[in-house]
């Protein structure tokens, strides 16, 4: 249980990856390229992308981003504010190889 913001100012990098055959379920689970934490319903990290690749993929398996808990959206589990972090998601694709359109672009989630 998270009661201050240690994480408030955290940025993940994924530079340098290859994401490939995104386009199958596995086991019955779906294949998806950045997915959010569902157990992370405080905080959720500001991500960059940049010079990654993509090949033989689905462009409609890119992005999932879980819903928090409904029960935990109170502020008696986040400290002094609402544990909505997976409605706070922001991820910048800094050159566009991930959204693949060549110029970049903010990807967040569903609020």
């Amino acid at each position: 249980r998270i009661m201050e913001e240690s994480n408030a100012r955290s940025i993940g990098t994924v530079e340098r990856v290859t994401f490939a055959n995104f386009f199958q379920k596995c086991d019955g689970v779906q294949d998806i390229m950045v997915d959010t934490n569902r157990s992370a319903s405080d905080m959720t990290s500001f991500h960059t992308f940049r010079k990654n690749v993509v090949i033989q993929s689905d462009t409609q398996k890119k992005f999932f981003f879980d819903n928090p808990d409904p029960k935990a959206v109170k502020v008696d589990d986040c400290g002094e504010f609402f544990c909505t972090g997976l409605y706070n998601v922001i991820l910048e694709d800094e050159d566009g190889t991930l959204l693949g359109n060549g110029s970049g672009g903010t990807v967040r989630a569903n609020a």
